[in-house]
């Protein structure tokens, strides 16, 4: 029997665990070191972290996921709102992230929605 597998919206909320502890260590992740932390493989990263940066970027927070980076390059994939990417990852850092609440699977699914929302209205 297959095991039940996690949401795009649950595994959100284990990345923000992560991401939020791996920000008081002022330490940035590959996606690699993210697949080995949680299991999942950085291919399947891209839609929970981009419900992370909709988060963060409609409840005014510093980018979370800018501190998650290509290996090869250093780089994160999301726009950063106009900083530059060591500015970005200061303001991550010196964040209290530990005392954020986490956010919920409804949180996550809610700013996902609205973002699409955004998207399609501004596309017609």
């Amino acid at each position: 029997m297959a095991e039940p597998q996690m949401t795009e919206f649950q595994r959100s909320v284990q990345l923000w665990s992560v991401l939020a502890y791996a920000a008081k260590m002022q330490q940035v992740l590959s996606y690699e070191t993210l697949a080995k932390l949680t299991g999942m493989a950085p291919i399947g990263q891209a839609r929970p972290l981009g419900n992370i940066w909709f988060y963060c970027k409609q409840n005014d927070l510093p980018s979370l996921t800018s501190i998650v980076v290509n290996q090869r390059t250093g780089n994160p994939p999301d726009d950063i709102g106009g900083e530059d990417l060591s500015t970005t990852q200061r303001r991550v850092f010196i964040f209290d992230w530990l005392s954020h609440h986490i956010p919920s699977v409804q949180d996550f699914e809610n700013a996902r929605i609205k973002e699409e929302a955004k998207a399609q209205k501004a596309a017609g």
